[in-house]
C-alpha cells in the first residue's frame, strides 16, 4: 500500500491515472459520473473587470459561477454529521437525474452553524429561495454531547436564523421513512413561521 505522499505524487508529477479498487467504497464510480459546469460568461466578466480597472479582486464565491443550476428550482440538500467534519451536498432533480451542484464541508471547530452560513452565502443570489432538507434518523436525537439539541434542530434553527421559514411534509419510499423539511425565504411566503 502506498504511503500518504505517493498518490498525490503519482497524480501530479507522474500524471498517472488513479484507479478505483474493486472493493472500495466508490467501486462503481466512473468518469461518466463526473461533470464540470462553470458559467464562463460570469467568470469572463470578472476577468474583464480586472482588465478594465487593473485591480485584482477575488471572484465572489457564489452560485453565479455555476452553469448547471436551475435558477427557479429549489435546492435539495442532504447532510452528514460527524464530530470532526460536517457535510452538505446540494443538488437539483432534473427528471430522473439528480445533478449534484456543490458540496460544502466544515472541519473541527467549525460546525453545523458555520456550514449553513456558508451554504446561505453561496446561494444568496439564487432566485428560488426554497431549500429542501432530506434527513434520516441520524439527525434525530444525536449531538456532539455539547448541548441538548439534536442535529435536525440545529439545522432548522440555523436556516431560520438566516431568514428562512419551515414547512414540513413526510413521505415514504420503499417502506423507509423519508422526511422532507422545506424552507422558503420568508419574503416569499408572507413570513410564515412554524417552529422546529
Amino acid at each position: 500500500m502506498p504511503h500518504k505522499g505517493q498518490i498525490p505524487c503519482r497524480k501530479r508529477v507522474l500524471t498517472k491515472r488513479i484507479g478505483i479498487a474493486k472493493d472500495s467504497f466508490y467501486s462503481s464510480m466512473r468518469e461518466a459520473h463526473y461533470y464540470d459546469a462553470s458559467n464562463f460568461a460570469y467568470l469572463d466578466s470578472m476577468w474583464q473587470d480586472l482588465a478594465e480597472t487593473g485591480e485584482l479582486t477575488t471572484i465572489p464565491n457564489t452560485a453565479a459561477q455555476d452553469a448547471d443550476i436551475i435558477p427557479d428550482a429549489p435546492i435539495c440538500i442532504g447532510m452528514d454529521y460527524n464530530a470532526n467534519i460536517n457535510w452538505i451536498v446540494a443538488g437539483q432533480p432534473i427528471g430522473k437525474r439528480l445533478n449534484i451542484l456543490k458540496s460544502f464541508y466544515t472541519k473541527f471547530e467549525r460546525k453545523i452553524p458555520a456550514l449553513i452560513a456558508d451554504f446561505c452565502a453561496y446561494y444568496e443570489t439564487h432566485q428560488n429561495k426554497t431549500v429542501i432538507y432530506y434527513y434520516d434518523t441520524t439527525a434525530l436525537g444525536s449531538n456532539y454531547a455539547v448541548n441538548q439539541q439534536d442535529f435536525h434542530w440545529v439545522v432548522c434553527h440555523e436556516f431560520e436564523r438566516h431568514g428562512f421559514a419551515k414547512s414540513t411534509t413526510r413521505t415514504r419510499t420503499d417502506g423507509s421513512a423519508v422526511i422532507k423539511v422545506q424552507w422558503a425565504f420568508c419574503s416569499q411566503i408572507n413570513n410564515f413561521r412554524e417552529s422546529c
